[in-house]
């Protein structure tokens, strides 16, 4: 963002958009080391040429296959750490915003999260 133009931060829409960068690299940033520390068939140098975003996704993915294996309490608690990571879920799968509406209820009345095998 340091090059980013300063009449960027004066449009409301691209200063949106760099905030969300922002703020989704923060969230993403934990996956890199995630994957790192959870995946040992990954060699760190192929993980130092991912992006956050692709970590992110790498990771989500691993996790997801690494679930199927489990059953029963074990597997809902990744399910519902899938969730969380995805951005589905904050700490509960009910919790709800101003509106009454779940993260998740909401993710897919926007349209941003598409099919999911979760659970």
């Amino acid at each position: 963002h340091e090059a980013t133009p300063a009449e960027a931060y004066t449009d409301d829409a691209r200063y949106k958009g760099l905030v969300t960068q922002m703020l989704d690299a923060g969230a993403m940033a934990p996956s890199a080391l995630g994957l790192y520390l959870e995946d040992q068939s990954r060699q760190l140098y192929w993980m130092m040429k991912l992006s956050l975003q692709d970590s992110h996704r790498v990771l989500v993915a691993f996790r997801a296959r690494a679930m199927l294996g489990l059953e029963g309490e074990a597997r809902r608690e990744a399910a519902l750490q899938l969730c969380q990571q995805r951005g589905l879920v904050v700490k509960r799968i009910d919790e709800a915003n101003l509106a009454g509406e779940t993260p998740l209820v909401c993710a897919a009345a926007a349209g941003t999260v598409g099919p999911a095998a979760i659970g």
